[in-house]
């Protein structure tokens, strides 16, 4: 492995340490339900399935968005976020 291949999986590693650390202190508990691995069409069939809900789905993306966006590492990538999400869920 070259120096910078290893240099740029080092720093890969770092960040998401460091994310995963950030979401530990702030006490969110994250993901209860699967966002991340989960296609659309997937999560469609799991609330037709009973397995997940609409509010479990959103509350999901909320704990994510407050868990990198708004977290010590804060990505500030939302401009703005509903604060009727759930309820509308």
């Amino acid at each position: 492995m070259t120096k910078l291949k290893h240099l740029r999986k080092t720093k890969k590693q770092v960040l998401v340490t460091s994310i995963a650390l950030s979401v530990i202190a702030s006490g969110v508990i994250p993901f209860q339900t699967d966002v991340v691995n989960k296609s659309i069409a997937q999560m469609q069939q799991d609330m037709i399935s009973g397995t997940t809900t609409s509010v479990q789905i959103t509350q999901a993306y909320l704990d994510r968005i407050k868990a990198y966006d708004w977290g010590q590492l804060g990505f500030h990538a939302y401009l703005h976020v509903s604060e009727t999400a759930l309820a509308q869920a």
